[in-house]
């Protein structure tokens, strides 16, 4: 009987951390470029391996239109590869900028990197008509002139991959894989929206809490009957 407390309770705990992955998920519905946890038991349900690994959903998000000509959105498999302190990571939001010193970077002050390394389009700075363009291949140009060309990358397996709070991700080791131009497509002046589906996540969320009460449930009839048979016992 104790135990059967005993899984009851593992099993309360794994519905607990599954309600806060599927609340973060709702948190971040119109947060750009996030891709949503996968909670366990979906994670269990497509691959029969029962594995507590926790995995992120890269299923594409929608892209909306801004107009701004620093803003990129990516179709297929690419991330762009921003590099600070802490090494390289791999990102979907492409909600761009020129920083005072003129490099290309991202809204949590990355720097994009390109086959060059950093970007640096200082010029556009100096003249604000300057048109920056960027190709669905990534291609950059200011004007006539070429300045370089993103650096993408991939995931293919999430093995080492650490998830950062930036809406980026990071291999253990640093490395990345390099995405093929017919991996991805980039879109100017467009942005990729979040990939939660509220509706997954309501539904998600009802049925946890259901098996949260439920757990609950076991465990206090399990403790009324062993406190029952410990009476019995001093009898």
């Amino acid at each position: 009987m104790v135990k059967a407390i005993y899984q009851a309770a593992r099993n309360l705990e794994y519905k607990t951390k599954n309600v806060e992955i599927v609340s973060n998920n709702i948190a971040n519905m119109s947060t750009v470029g996030f891709k949503r946890e996968l909670p366990f038991s979906e994670l269990m349900t497509r691959n029969k391996n029962a594995s507590f690994k926790q995995l992120s959903d890269f299923a594409e998000g929608s892209s909306i239109a801004t107009g701004n000509q620093l803003d990129v959105a990516v179709s297929g498999s690419g991330f762009f590869v921003t590099k600070g302190d802490d090494g390289n990571k791999l990102t979907r939001d492409g909600r761009f900028s020129i920083s005072v010193d003129g490099f290309l970077e991202t809204s949590h002050h990355r720097r994009v990197q390109g086959q060059k390394g950093d970007i640096n389009l200082y010029e556009a700075l100096v003249d604000k008509d300057k048109v920056i363009t960027i190709s669905k291949d990534g291609d950059i140009s200011m004007g006539e002139k070429y300045v370089d060309k993103l650096q993408m990358g991939t995931i293919t397996k999430q093995d080492n991959l650490l998830r950062g709070d930036a809406q980026d991700f990071q291999f253990e080791d640093g490395s990345f894989t390099p995405a093929q131009e017919n991996e991805f497509k980039l879109t100017q002046g467009y942005i990729e929206e979040s990939n939660v589906n509220p509706v997954i996540e309501m539904e998600s969320m009802i049925t946890l809490n259901k098996d949260y009460e439920a757990a609950q449930k076991i465990i206090g009839f399990f403790d009324a009957s062993l406190g029952k048979a410990s009476e019995v016992g001093k009898v």
